[in-house]
């Protein structure tokens, strides 16, 4: 809209509001104090009201979220005299905030007296599309940087958490020294926790899964992670009628619930009741689904939604709660990556997710997965852990290869406890070489996967070749390599990822020993 100066051109400005009910986009006239002279329908809509005349002789400040600048907002408007307007922010009558690009200009009355006239387009939605859209951007460049550094972190922490536990076992329980070896390794964890949640970043690719029932996989979840929740928190899981099948990978399906029941707790700092609810869910039209993202389109979806009574969060916080390392607590005490772990999860899992909250009143999140026909298996009991034994109870030798020293180095002193012979290699060339005489005697081939010169999964393939039945196992801080995969869809227990507790690597060991051979 241009500027407009005289008298005739002025008056007949404002008569047109008479004409403009049929305007796709809201028009307004404003006095030079700030006041709702005229309005059409649109604008009214944009704004939350049921009628024009609600409008009328009434501050336009009263819509916006800052009152003091609105009116200086606005004669930026007038003064930026370009098809791209300015943005400004208003709040309808239902508290909520719309995003309107408004162009105006001045004009002149016959009395002389200066009006604002201009139009209203009401953007929320485009710039809730491209607020989408940047969000994928920086969770695909994170991505890109979590898969970068993971294997080095992986690499680092193994080393820390094996180099300490061997300290605290050489050290008298209760010593000074004990107690921070015991803290290192507590350190330790945690970054390999933190490093795992970055590996979840960069393999959340979409998931091709498997059939399971919502309601029992819920169920088994949660009966595992009651035994670490703190004993003020009570866990209430409720499957309504209409539990059905979707498609999901379990482990998906664990760290989604591990992130949210871990932040309802830290919600509660004096704990109370977290709700887990698995419920049918249909989506009507489009508009039904626009609360959820990614939006989900109409269809029939089964729910699992957490719910605690937490400290709620607002609204500015709420809209942030996906971004990768936004977090409300205090330097140090959090990585901000827990709910974007859960997103990325739900989004490969094909899923759609929502997040309702208020201060004080606690926080409600629901993911919706889409229905699959089919009848799911049956879940199988999972095997008891296994347990290590400490005593050296083995004989043979190990081959041992990793291009990381330090790594290696934990590792041989575990395999010496266990009381193998070690015979070790910086990588596959180099170990190949070692024991290419088929006589050498060899009882276990344990190897890193992505090394330099040959991989280990290279280097398994030579030797089987040669020494059918070797037992093998591989560790790896790639845990998504499709060379790796290839070999656990033959043997699930051949891979050992990293980083791991010296303990699991042992046991792992002891049952690599009692394998069947590889064919």
């Amino acid at each position: 809209m241009s500027a407009m100066s005289t008298p005739d051109t002025g008056n007949a400005a404002i008569r047109r509001f008479d004409m403009s009910d049929e305007a796709p986009i809201g028009l307004v006239a404003i006095s030079g104090r700030g006041r709702i002279l005229q309005a059409n329908r649109a604008l009214a809509s944009i704004l939350g009201c049921e009628s024009v005349e609600m409008l009328k002789d009434i501050p336009l400040s009263n819509f916006h979220a800052f009152p003091e600048l609105a009116l200086e907002l606005l004669l930026e408007a007038v003064e930026t005299r370009s098809n791209a307007g300015v943005e400004m922010n208003f709040l309808r009558l239902d508290g909520n905030e719309v995003t309107v690009r408004v162009n105006a200009a001045v004009v002149r009355r016959e009395d002389g007296e200066q009006i604002i006239v201009a139009s209203a387009e009401d953007v929320t939605d485009l710039r809730g599309e491209e607020a989408g859209t940047r969000q994928s951007q920086t969770m695909d460049a994170v991505a890109r940087l979590a898969a970068g550094i993971s294997h080095d972190y992986n690499n680092l922490i193994t080393a820390i958490l094996g180099e300490a536990t061997h300290l605290a076992d050489t050290l008298d329980p209760g010593s000074g020294a004990h107690e921070a070896a015991l803290s290192i390794m507590q350190s330790a964890r945690r970054a390999a926790r933190i490093t795992r949640r970055l590996l979840t970043l960069s393999q959340a690719e979409v998931a091709a899964g498997s059939l399971v029932d919502l309601g029992s996989a819920v169920g088994e979840v949660i009966q595992r992670l009651t035994e670490s929740t703190e004993p003020d928190v009570e866990l209430d899981v409720q499957v309504l009628p209409g539990n059905g099948t979707v498609r999901l990978a379990p482990s998906h399906l664990h760290e989604i619930l591990t992130n949210l029941i871990a932040n309802s707790q830290e919600a509660m700092p004096s704990g109370g009741p977290i709700r887990v609810e698995v419920a049918p869910v249909s989506i009507l039209d489009e508009t039904y689904g626009s609360e959820y993202q990614p939006p989900a389109p109409p269809g029939e979806y089964q729910s699992v939604a957490v719910g605690d009574a937490g400290i709620g969060m607002n609204e500015e916080t709420r809209q942030r709660v996906f971004e990768p390392f936004f977090t409300t607590k205090g330097l140090g005490d959090g990585a901000g990556l827990g709910l974007t772990t859960v997103f990325s999860l739900v989004r490969a899992s094909r899923g759609h997710i929502s997040v309702m909250s208020e201060p004080a009143y606690g926080t409600l999140v629901r993911i919706l997965f889409p229905c699959h026909e089919g009848e799911a298996p049956l879940p199988t009991p999972a095997p008891p852990p296994e347990k290590p034994s400490a005593s050296p109870d083995h004989r043979g030798t190990v081959l041992l290869v990793d291009d990381e020293e330090p790594v290696r180095r934990v590792m041989r002193k575990a395999l010496t406890a266990m009381g193998f012979e070690i015979v070790e290699a910086p990588d596959g060339a180099v170990a190949l070489d070692m024991v290419r005489d088929p006589d050498t005697p060899l009882s276990l081939l344990v190897t890193d996967v992505m090394m330099p010169r040959m991989k280990g999964t290279e280097l398994a393939r030579h030797l089987l070749e040669s020494r059918p039945g070797l037992p093998v196992l591989l560790v790896s801080g790639y845990t998504d390599s499709p060379e790796v995969q290839e070999w656990v869809d033959v043997d699930p227990d051949i891979f050992l990822a990293k980083p791991f507790e010296l303990p699991d690597f042992m046991a792992r060991v002891s049952a690599r020993m009692e394998s069947q051979p590889l064919r």
